[in-house]
């Protein structure tokens, strides 16, 4: 027991020792008191080092003062070798921080870490090459931890020195060497690759294909370039030669809209920088107006990236405005076009004009206007849970939608003097929104999300009697199998009688009723065992029998995503759907055939928009599904757009969690589309372009149908070929078969 007492009480002296000499502990994000957070200095199994241990809400921020005289104006490496372990919501970061001279803080993050649940991010080292301004102050290196539960930061190395003093070894990577068990980390051109925390090796990324710029380039100050992925456009982030943009391309049929992104990278500070498309024209004299065009400019967000890790990106586009670049971020644009129905066909030419401390620099552009329309396609939706607003409606419609995904339509009931009482304005509303924004296929209408069973109780007086359970913000009350009461069962199919003579009364668009999201089984639970999920495989079973004992030719949905929970609900259930992207080319096609064999279109879901990657989103709503001969496709989730500061956004770690954004809204309150929403809508179209062909293909005779649609399956299922070397290819295609 002394021994016991003697260690904490040395451990808790050399943690005040470190906390008021090495590094000072702040406790303006603490939310319980300094015992429930430690800063302790400790020896790892790589040296020693230091730990920063947060727990229930806590937060806890690490301080190492520099002088700044010391690092002020040279190149300087930031450079960490850490272990992140959390549960339950932690994150952590890395950064140096410093005043300018106009006594603004800057804040050169190093490395974000984040995890929503339970996990632990191994030994890793990650380095950063900075360039200090000539007049800093209050240089310090910072480090930060907050977790809702328990998580810690431990560290080995956390410093800041001169490059000339960072030891950095050009090595060739092997092209089959997989990483595992490895970090891999890029910025400022340094990377570094560790495994168990062992430094395999750094390299200069540049050093295959180093970018040296010529005289001209220099002149002009910045380089058009564009990489293989625009989310690498971001803080760091240096220019390969083979990137660079010579000139731009477009191909777009009438009536449709189309992206066009580009990145100027600067050799040295940049102010006011704009770009702007002039007026289009065809040899033939025929002009297309540069009001066609919207150009934007990507924000930097931080984000969760693949859920576990933040990270820095190009994501909220806003309208061009002069912005100043500097040579160690890049900046992405997008000439986002519109052509009009009427556009006539042809190649027009024209420029990019990119304007930069007053000079112009013009990039040759080319666009082809496609001589055919593209197909409506099949049913593409996003989910909307929010009240009508039919702005929201026209973005969604512009970026792809042709329906909606009502996944509450906020229907209210009642009940006076024994009849039924329905409210269905805010349905009402959503409906017209719906019309007006020129979407046309068929809807997907939860009228009462999800609770109408327990609605029902509740209307009768009797929901005491059953356990509740909050499932999605609201109240549901589970009930043994087979023991829903027979007066709450007529009274269930009374409502969907008015629920279906209402809307057919009041010319609803056609819609599958959706009665329970994503039931489960097996359902042999009782009360006291029941869960969330399990709980609601029966109770969809039960709710849509009842809907179809009510009203026969209704046609429901549900997200039920694998064969037994389908299999389950039939013959009830019309439409389910599976997760698109998360299942096997294989499994996919077993999954439609067994589906087309009960009678059922094929249909999947995914959810992009926690992605952040727009080439990831692209497939997914596009050449994946078309792939896979989907009939009909959801996409998760169209949320209320947020205000978006970017000041605010990249200042605090803690608030980057903001990623379940398809669009933004600047302080004015103008929709501003993010990156992966672009995804979304070229995918859209490259599925249009797609079944467009397959139309094309379906009027060919027998022998030619069959080689089209072979040559056509291959171009889809390769994981190799360039998504925009695939929309060539078919619309290379369509031209020739129509001039057939």
């Amino acid at each position: 027991m002394k021994m016991n007492w003697y260690k904490t009480l040395l451990a808790g002296f050399l943690s005040v020792i470190l906390a008021s000499t090495l590094l000072s502990a702040e406790s303006k994000w603490r939310t319980e008191p300094a015992a429930k957070s430690a800063l302790q200095e400790i020896d790892t199994a790589f040296g020693k080092g230091f730990r920063l241990h947060a727990s229930r809400k806590g937060s806890l921020r690490a301080v190492k003062k520099l002088d700044a005289g010391k690092y002020a104006g040279k190149k300087v490496v930031l450079d960490a070798q850490f272990k992140f372990i959390c549960h339950k919501n932690s994150q952590a970061a890395m950064r140096l921080e410093y005043k300018t001279a106009a006594g603004k803080i800057e804040q050169i993050v190093l490395q974000r870490a984040g995890h929503s649940g339970t996990g632990t991010l191994p030994w890793v080292r990650y380095a950063k090459q900075v360039t200090l301004p000539e007049k800093i102050s209050d240089l310090k290196l910072v480090a930060e931890l907050s977790s809702a539960v328990n998580g810690e930061i431990i560290f080995t190395t956390f410093r800041l020195i001169p490059e000339s003093e960072a030891k950095t070894e050009i090595v060739k990577v092997p092209e089959n060497w997989k990483g595992t068990f490895a970090s891999h980390h890029f910025s400022g051109g340094l990377h570094a690759y560790s495994r168990n925390g062992k430094l395999i090796f750094r390299f200069d990324v540049l050093d295959e294909s180093r970018f040296s710029a010529t005289d001209a380039e220099k002149e002009t100050g910045f380089v058009p370039f564009l990489p293989d992925e625009v989310r690498e456009v971001a803080p760091g982030r240096k220019i390969r030669r083979k990137e660079v943009l010579k000139s731009l391309s477009v191909r777009s049929t009438p009536g449709q809209n189309q992206e066009l992104f580009i990145a100027i990278g600067a050799l040295r500070p940049l102010k006011n920088v704009t770009v702007k498309v002039s007026e289009l024209k065809s040899s033939d004299g025929k002009t297309l107006p540069p009001s066609i065009f919207d150009p934007r400019q990507a924000e930097l967000m931080n984000i969760i990236w693949g859920r576990d890790y933040y990270r820095t990106i190009p994501k909220v586009q806003i309208p061009v405005t002069p912005t100043a670049i500097d040579p160690d971020c890049p900046k992405l644009y997008n000439l986002i076009s519109e052509l009009p129905e009427d556009a006539a066909p042809g190649i027009y030419k024209g420029t990019v004009t990119i304007t930069a401390d007053g000079k112009d620099f013009q990039l040759p552009l080319t666009f082809e206007v496609l001589p055919f329309k593209l197909v409506k396609g099949v049913p593409y939706m996003f989910c909307y849970y929010h009240e009508a607003v039919p702005e929201s409606f026209k973005w969604m419609k512009k970026y792809g939608a042709n329906s909606v995904y009502l996944g509450d339509a906020r229907a209210k009931v009642t009940l006076k003097n024994g009849k039924i009482v329905l409210d269905m304005k805010d349905c009402d509303a959503l409906m017209e929104c719906y019309r007006k924004s020129g979407m046309s296929e068929v809807v997907i209408f939860n009228p009462f999300h999800d609770r109408l069973a327990s609605i029902v109780l509740e209307l009768l007086n009797i929901h005491k009697r059953f356990p509740k359970l909050p499932v999605y913000g609201t109240a549901h009350y589970t009930i043994p199998r087979g023991q829903y009461p027979a007066e709450a069962e007529k009274l269930y199919k009374d409502i969907i009688r008015e629920v279906a003579a209402y809307t057919t009364k009041n010319n609803y668009p056609d819609y599958l009723l959706h009665l329970m999201d994503e039931p489960a089984f097996p359902v042999d639970r009782t009360p006291e065992e029941v869960n969330r999920w399990t709980y609601r495989g029966w109770y969809a079973k039960m709710e849509y029998g009842l809907a179809k004992a009510a009203v026969p030719g209704i046609r429901t949905f549900c997200t039920a995503y694998t064969l037994p929970v389908i299999d389950n609900l039939r013959p009830e259930l019309d439409v389910g759907c599976i997760k698109s992207s998360r299942v096997s080319r294989n499994e996919a096609v077993n999954f439609r055939k067994t589906v087309k064999s009960w009678g059922q279109p094929f249909w999947g879901i995914d959810w992009p928009v926690w992605w952040d990657d727009y080439e990831k989103t692209r497939l997914a709503c596009g050449f994946l599904p078309a792939d896979r001969k989907m009939e009909g496709f959801i996409i998760w989730t169209f949320y209320r757009p947020d205000t978006f500061d970017p000041d605010f956004e990249l200042g605090d770690f803690r608030y980057g969690y903001q990623r379940t954004m398809y669009c933004y809204k600047d302080k004015e309150g103008n929709y501003c589309p993010s990156v992966v929403f672009e995804g979304v809508r070229a995918g859209a179209n490259d599925w249009r372009y797609v079944e467009t062909l397959r139309n094309i293909i379906s009027k060919l005779p027998k022998k030619s149908r069959i080689s089209e649609t072979a040559a056509l399956d291959n171009v889809l299922k390769s994981e190799k070929m360039p998504l925009n070397k695939k929309r060539n290819y078919v619309i290379d295609r369509i031209m020739k078969l129509l001039q057939k």
